[in-house]
């Protein structure tokens, strides 16, 4: 088995003692995108969740470049090189958006102006926001600023939950070429999404979760075409983006 990556092996887990997920295997190699898709309550942030230590599996056994995460803290979690966009954004809304952006690199001891120069490249629009309240932004500029902070991190492997929820659609088109763009800087990608029509066009692979459990996964584009898939989660997503053509 190789050691670099992220290996998720019979992995339960949940709130209290009922389990939310159940057995599932889940794999994030060098290089990947790979995305969960699934309906509301089907696992897919508790999954996220349990990864970066907010939630402690129940069994199984999940890695990340060998090391095995199960027992530690999640500001460990964080420093092994693994950081969590959570839903929601979660940004300091009282604090600037440079404060929020320094927030992140909270556990570096090395200069990190030439990664906030390059999340400006990403999110231009965040420069021209520094000195401003972050809970004053638009809700597609606060999901920029959860990205960001993120980078400033430096991740191996971002797991980014439902980056599109709630934005206008050219938002989220921006959304979706800014996590390509930081996938091409070599970063392992998770994306958690419910618009399973954009997740798939970007990802190498997919995993379906239904009720906590592992039903498909393979290459993001066969399952883009499988009629299960379509008929299941495609079909709003495909006359969405109908609409908006015609």
């Amino acid at each position: 088995m190789s050691t670099a990556g992220l290996q998720i092996t019979q992995m339960s887990s949940g709130y209290g003692k009922t389990d939310v997920l159940h057995n599932i295997n889940l794999t994030v190699n060098p290089g990947e995108i790979v995305t969960v898709i699934g309906s509301n309550g089907a696992g897919k942030s508790t999954t996220l969740r349990t990864i970066s230590g907010l939630v402690r599996p129940t069994q199984g056994q999940t890695t990340f470049e060998g090391i095995d995460l199960a027992r530690m803290e999640p500001d460990r979690i964080v420093r092994s090189g693994i950081v969590h966009v959570p839903e929601g954004r979660r940004i300091f809304s009282r604090l600037t958006v440079l404060e929020n952006l320094e927030m992140g690199a909270y556990i570096r001891r090395d200069p990190y102006q030439k990664d906030l120069e390059q999340v400006y490249e990403f999110f231009p629009i965040l420069s021209n926001r520094l000195t401003q309240k972050a809970g004053t932004l638009s809700g597609g500029e606060q999901q920029m600023l959860a990205i960001g902070r993120a980078l400033l991190t430096k991740p191996k492997l971002l797991l980014l939950d439902e980056p599109s929820l709630g934005l206008a659609p050219l938002v989220v088109q921006d959304i979706f070429r800014i996590i390509r763009k930081i996938h091409e800087e070599g970063i392992m990608i998770l994306l958690v999404e419910q618009n399973a029509l954009q997740a798939l066009k970007l990802a190498n692979r997919a995993y379906v979760l239904e009720t906590g459990r592992v039903v498909l996964e393979g290459p993001a584009d066969e399952l883009l075409a499988s009629p299960q898939i379509q008929k299941s989660y495609l079909g709003e997503s495909i006359g969405r983006a109908e609409e908006e053509i015609a």
